[in-house]
């Protein structure tokens, strides 16, 4: 597993306010990429520096605990001002969807589902398609525009899977660092 940031890297970019979420949220994307040799280094969105998105190939944005909702407090979410102007691909996963939703102008509601939650995708997404189950932890959702998103998943709740227009940004509200990993290896071969 390499740590430092070299050049054609995933940026595995934590969201945790703690050391130890970050073995629940973070610690199981770098084992899945580390398993099949793909290429990594992981920042806090906190510690982040332009260095690290240029040295980036993609993004993969983390989720977090149900009581880390910092970062949609406006003193933390400027520090993800950088997404604005990017134009490489993003996986933004349970929070990383949130902020990647945020961005295009959506809201986010209260909204929870933890544990097993079927989802139903109506087009392909990284793999899965059809009816699945997926692994949820959140406590919150966002909404939906036509003209931001193309939606790709929804469980009877809300949003699961979802595309930005116009951008390779994609968000997941589930976390496939638990189930459905396929989807983050097939994020990392596009």
């Amino acid at each position: 597993m390499e740590k430092g940031a070299k050049t054609k890297m995933i940026l595995i970019l934590s969201m945790c306010k703690e050391p130890l979420h970050e073995e629940e949220f973070v610690r199981p994307i770098e084992r899945i990429l580390s398993e099949k040799g793909v290429s990594f280094f992981t920042r806090s969105y906190l510690k982040l520096k332009e260095s690290d998105l240029k040295n980036a190939k993609k993004v993969i944005i983390s989720g977090t605990s149900l009581k880390d909702g910092e970062y949609l407090y406006p003193k933390n979410f400027e520090k993800l001002s950088w997404i604005k102007n990017f134009e490489k691909p993003i996986l933004g996963i349970c929070a990383g969807a949130q902020v990647l939703a945020v961005f295009q102008g959506q809201k986010i509601f209260a909204c929870t589902e933890i544990g097993s939650t079927p989802v139903v995708f109506r087009k392909e997404f990284f793999g899965c398609n059809g009816k699945i189950e997926v692994y949820s932890l959140h406590q919150m959702c966002f909404t939906s525009s036509r003209d931001k998103f193309i939606e790709f998943g929804r469980s009877k709740s809300c949003i699961h899977a979802m595309k930005v227009i116009n951008k390779p940004f994609y968000g997941v509200l589930f976390h496939p660092e638990v189930k459905n990993h396929e989807i983050i290896l097939n994020f990392c071969r596009i």
